[in-house]
């Protein structure tokens, strides 16, 4: 049976869905697959497993997709580069009306709520 997957995120590339490690300090994402196991290592997988078969077990997946769909070219690249023979298309989001007519935002009424909260350790 052929499917569709559509890549809302890069959870298929990495169990951080964001490609940043776990203080989501921005340059980590730009390192790329050298850090990956350093990240993986601190903050593993659901799974368990290690990054190299959590990237296995999704090309295996995406390589028999019809079409594998991401919603930025950005994404697309990225899909691409880590699973290259998986049929990655670029498709943007036909059901978000051209910006030009969403309603302009208007001031927010939010107000900061302060929060109470103890932590104890457990014994």
């Amino acid at each position: 049976m052929r499917y569709d997957f559509t890549a809302h995120d890069y959870y298929a590339i990495c169990p951080q869905i964001n490609l940043m490690e776990p203080t989501h300090n921005p340059r980590y994402a730009a390192l790329g697959v050298p850090q990956c196991p350093q990240c993986s290592g601190a903050e593993p997988a659901p799974t368990g497993e290690y990054i190299d078969a959590w990237r296995m077990r999704h090309r295996l997946f995406l390589n028999q997709a019809r079409y594998v769909l991401a919603p930025s070219k950005d994404a697309a690249l990225r899909m691409h580069e880590y699973f290259p023979d998986a049929p990655v298309r670029y498709v943007t989001h036909h059901d978000i009306p051209d910006a030009a007519l969403l309603p302009v935002p208007r001031a927010s009424r939010w107000r900061p709520m302060p929060i109470c909260a103890s932590l104890s350790s457990a014994a």
